[in-house]
């Protein structure tokens, strides 16, 4: 049996750059927007979930102004 995962694994403080429209409102350092496309620079982050350190990406700032 084999098993290829898609995802790669996540590294901590790995980043990226998103682009995507924002349906819904979203804050990222006192800055909300949304109705509008948006670039967005992400952060793997680490955090605790109960027992075991889970990863994330998580918003850091955006790009285009």
């Amino acid at each position: 049996m084999r098993y290829i995962s898609k995802h790669k694994r996540l590294q901590f403080g790995e980043r990226r750059t998103i682009s995507k429209f924002l349906w819904f409102p979203r804050t990222i350092d006192g800055e909300t927007r949304w109705l509008e496309k948006a670039v967005i620079r992400q952060e793997v982050i680490s955090y605790e979930s109960g027992i075991k350190y889970k990863k994330k990406w998580q918003d850091r700032a955006f790009i285009n102004k």
